[in-house]
């Protein structure tokens, strides 16, 4: 459709700049130049539409014929390719497979004793760590027992006796 437009235009530019230059060569009044300049316009814009609707047909079929499938192919023909293509990737894919298998078994078997010998360096610090705030945190508690006792009377509630 834009080619319809484009095409009369085109046309009514080129009829138009035609007339007027004619009528520069010759000594015409305006009001002659403007009406044929206003005819010549309306001529040539119909003339420029009917080639756009003729380039923009051809354009349409164009387009549609680049849609469509090549003679040779058909949606079945295309399914039974994908198949026996699927059917000659099967033993590779699962050779593949199996070696990735075998590769995280002994990735796993080589990681094992470096994963349980950081766990148990992780348990020794987690044990040390703790033996070492005992100390601090006992002191707390016990800096804490004046405080709570305090807080424990205004609200008239039993005081609060931590055991250690």
């Amino acid at each position: 459709m834009r080619m319809i437009w484009k095409g009369a235009a085109l046309g009514a530019v080129v009829g138009a700049g035609v007339v007027a230059a004619k009528s520069m060569q010759s000594d015409e009044p305006n009001d002659v130049v403007g009406s044929k300049m206003a005819r010549t316009a309306g001529g040539a814009a119909l003339a420029g539409g009917v080639v756009g609707f003729v380039l923009d047909a051809r354009a349409r079929r164009k387009a549609a014929k680049k849609r469509r499938l090549p003679s040779g192919l058909t949606a079945t023909g295309l399914l039974e390719t994908a198949v026996k293509a699927a059917e000659l990737a099967q033993p590779h894919v699962e050779r593949a497979a199996g070696r990735t298998r075998e590769a995280a078994q002994r990735a796993a078997v080589v990681a094992r004793p470096q994963l349980e010998h950081a766990a148990e360096v992780a348990r020794v610090q987690a044990h040390q760590i703790a033996e070492a705030a005992r100390p601090r945190l006992t002191e707390l508690a016990e800096s804490a027992k004046p405080r709570l006792a305090e807080l424990a009377d205004r609200i008239d509630a039993p005081t609060v006796v931590l055991v250690r």
